[in-house]
């Protein structure tokens, strides 16, 4: 057709269309120019065209339509489209320049985490070296301890990267690596892990704590809780706990802790870690040792 070859062909501003011609009509006119993608006003002019005609029109995209009898408002409504046609396209390529923005930012931001991660990886592969060359079995422990927490973070900075959302990741698909890769680490036979985690996102700041927490605490009771073979059962839980709070809970089936141990002090860095932890989430923990050894985290994070 004649309109698509031009309209193809060349550049124009505003198509300006009577709605009965004998070849074309503006319904089929505003059908070509739409096709073509482009934003171009497009206005309707007619000798009788009646109300509903009209409507049905500017339903279809038609910017405006005027009344033969009337062309005295063709310039104005031809000054009014071509200035808002430029605010449109100004305004799509503000928002083509934002998006083009956003996705630097999140390419930037996930060669971030990418680079943290292989940093921590690095990391750990050095303490995992070092301590093959250990003699001592303390200074292999304290290797070990070092190794999973780093490891630990390493996690969540490798979801992130995996992840199309980089402000929050899924906490028990998190939970359930860092806890493989203890019982990997530590080989208890005999122990095993249940888990009961509500489908919960939590922020950077709020995951990192948490899952050094759980690596403090499942790693204690891996390397104390089952001495000389002993069974047993470690199982994590984790709930909302009202409307910007969750209660996050760490116990096992062991032999519990000593009399000597005191709660509020804390007799081991890995303890003492975990105090840190829980009063950087602004948090709270009870302990129970009693038929084994538990732990109850709570903590506020919005929900």
């Amino acid at each position: 057709m004649q309109l698509a070859a031009a309209h193809s062909s060349q550049e124009w501003d505003i198509v300006i269309s009577d709605y009965s011609l004998p070849q074309l009509h503006a319904p089929d006119a505003l059908s070509i120019v739409q096709a073509s993608g482009r934003d171009l006003p497009f206005i309707v002019v007619s000798g009788r065209m009646g109300e509903d005609t009209a409507v049905a029109m500017m339903k279809a995209g038609a910017h405006d339509y005027l009344m033969k009898d009337n062309l005295t408002r063709l310039g104005p409504a031809v000054l009014r489209e071509l200035r808002e046609a430029k605010i449109r396209n100004e305004r799509k390529l503000a928002d083509a320049r934002i998006r083009a923005s956003l996705e630097e930012k999140e390419f930037l931001l996930k060669e971030i985490h990418h680079r943290v991660k292989n940093n921590l990886q690095v990391i750990a592969s050095m303490l995992r070296m070092q301590a093959e060359r250990a003699e001592d079995n303390r200074l292999l422990a304290h290797f070990q301890a070092a190794q999973s927490r780093i490891r630990s973070m390493a996690l969540v900075h490798e979801k992130l990267y995996r992840s199309s959302d980089f402000a929050d990741i899924n906490f028990a698909e998190y939970l359930k690596d860092v806890t493989a890769e203890l019982f990997r680490l530590y080989c208890k036979e005999g122990v095993s892990l249940e888990t009961d985690i509500q489908a919960i996102r939590l922020s950077v700041d709020v995951a990192i704590p948490c899952g050094l927490i759980v690596n403090e605490l499942v790693s204690n009771s891996l390397k104390h809780a089952f001495p000389d073979g002993r069974k047993g059962v470690i199982t994590i839980a984790m709930r909302a706990d009202g409307p910007d709070s969750y209660l996050l809970k760490v116990e096992d089936t062991g032999i519990g802790m000593t009399d000597a141990f005191d709660p509020q002090q804390g007799n081991t860095l890995g303890l003492n870690l975990v105090s840190v932890l829980v009063q950087q989430i602004d948090g709270t923990v009870k302990i129970e040792s009693r038929n084994g050894t538990r732990h109850a985290i709570r903590f506020k994070h919005p929900v």
